[in-house]
């Protein structure tokens, strides 16, 4: 093999799906063929905890050198593996606001992450929770105070990689202001460059010093550098902002490549992933065909020295990022106990209330739980109806969701019979939903309730909450997790409200 395949090998991210939905046995021989190449690494989806660390192990045996497993895990390792701890979305560590949590999230991520072999982390979200219109960061970013972010983005990373894995802040120079997806889109922020170095890209400042990695955006930023080029393929952003001036010495990572943000302008995925390379990028994540990629590159590379020569800075970065990885002694049950545990702390730690406050439920009373899921989600309100009950509350349950024929006529007479009413709210952000908030029909349902007697529990981000009617007491639990329906569960019971709402 070339020096230049090595390199093009080395700089390729592919994806290794292991979700009960992919070809498995597929995408497992797929990932040995690559592995084997030489790829730098792969983002993973799934996986079981009793398996996954026996199979990476195995996986690296294939790999002539480092091979970097990468995954998504903002919301803890049981984001992806089955069987993992969760942690709730980076809001709530906004919502608890404290450093030294932030901190512990971190490391018991990193320390969960490792013991399963998992050592890249594509967390924490550094984007500004800034824009109640954004259908893509919400709850999964800190907060929406630079400050705040910068503080909490930066302890987030020391907890992450003072256990030996690997941080990436993302989606710089910043997604908060975006109004479109760039899974689905092209998305174009128009806030003014004084106001995106000032805000956006502070907290990417207060951790360029030491975070392994920056994913960066695939969201243009004319008022930054005049152009239309998303930044991941913009020298400017990625070159002279982010290298030049922020003093960022780490690897820069794509956002995948499956992304039509990445293509804007009508380019082809190849020609996208060249081009990102040349502007600054040194690792390729989630290519639609990782085979076709390296050849691809092997030829852009061919035809120019300097291009070559950006390959093999890229392809050096990339081992540089491998070589960060630090020793981890950490046994899988035992970290999966200790972020279940710190679940919990940090859901009690970030609940919060805004309007009048009900009476605390009590043994005896009857309450209507009624159900608004926007996920589909089958466990949504199960924990909250069963700390209920264990109180001795008595629960007459209605759910309703946007799937069409879901018949909101039960919903509505419950709502209409009971004086004592909670509402738990689910509505995640999601890759490709398009939308912060409720759909419009279950929107309605939320706002034509009467207020007296009402609270709303936001298992959600704050967006959804929008809906709720005015005079009624709002509960934020940031998450759908039982850990965070417990939280708001004690809250309706008396427990106080330690968490701040979201500015």
């Amino acid at each position: 093999m070339s020096t230049l395949e090595q390199n093009a090998a080395r700089v390729v991210i592919p994806v290794l799906d292991l979700r009960p939905s992919a070809d498995r046995a597929a995408s497992w021989s797929a990932a040995r063929e690559l592995a084997r190449r030489g790829v730098g690494g792969f983002i993973l989806f799934g996986g079981q905890s009793a398996t996954l660390a026996g199979q990476l192990a195995e996986l690296r045996g294939h790999a002539p050198g480092p091979l970097l497993i990468g995954s998504d895990l903002e919301r803890g390792v049981g984001q992806q593996v089955v069987g993992c701890s969760s942690l709730p979305p980076l809001s709530a560590l906004g919502g608890a606001d404290d450093p030294e949590l932030a901190r512990a999230a971190g490391e018991a991520l990193a320390r969960e992450a490792l013991a399963l072999g998992i050592d890249w982390i594509y967390a924490p979200v550094l984007d500004l929770a800034d824009e109640p219109r954004n259908p893509i960061v919400g709850g999964r970013a800190f907060a929406a105070e630079p400050e705040r972010v910068a503080a909490l983005g930066r302890a987030f990373v020391q907890g992450l990689q003072g256990a030996g894995a690997l941080a990436c802040a993302k989606h710089y120079p910043g997604h908060g202001a975006t109004l479109l997806d760039s899974h689905e889109a092209d998305p174009v922020v128009e806030r003014s460059g004084q106001d995106l170095r000032a805000r956006d890209l502070a907290p990417f400042q207060a951790v360029a010093d030491e975070v392994a990695s920056v994913m960066s955006a695939h969201v243009a930023y004319p008022t930054l550098t005049g152009d239309d080029l998303p930044a991941t393929r913009s020298p400017r952003l990625l070159g002279d902002l982010l290298r030049g001036e922020l003093g960022f010495q780490g690897a820069v990572v794509s956002d995948a490549l499956i992304m039509d943000g990445v293509r804007a302008g009508g380019l082809s995925e190849v020609e996208a992933a060249c081009a990102a390379l040349a502007a600054g990028c040194d690792l390729l994540l989630y290519p639609s065909d990782p085979a076709a990629l390296i050849e691809a590159l092997v030829a852009w590379a061919g035809e120019a020295p300097e291009r070559a020569a950006r390959l093999a800075e890229a392809a050096e970065r990339a081992g540089a990022l491998a070589a960060r990885v630090g020793d981890c002694d950490a046994e899988l049950a035992a970290a999966s106990a200790a972020g279940r545990a710190l679940e919990e702390r940090i859901c009690a730690a970030a609940l919060a209330r805004r309007g009048p406050a009900q009476a605390p439920l009590a043994a005896g009373d009857e309450v209507a739980l009624l159900i608004l899921d926007d996920d589909e989600a089958p466990t949504l309100g199960n924990a909250l109806a069963a700390e209920l009950r264990a109180a001795g509350v008595e629960l007459r349950v209605a759910s309703v969701d946007g799937r069409e024929g879901s018949d909101p006529a039960r919903w509505r007479e419950l709502a209409a019979s009971c004086q004592r009413r909670v509402v738990a709210v689910g509505c995640q952000v999601r890759a490709w939903k398009g939308r912060p908030g409720l759909a419009p029909a279950l929107g309605r349902l939320l706002a034509e309730l009467e207020p007296a007697g009402l609270s709303v529990v936001g298992l959600c981000g704050a967006a959804p909450l929008v809906d709720a009617p005015a005079g009624a007491e709002q509960l934020l639990a940031h998450g759908a997790a039982p850990a965070a329906e417990r939280a708001a569960a004690r809250v309706l019971l008396g427990a106080r409200a330690l968490g701040r709402w979201p500015a």
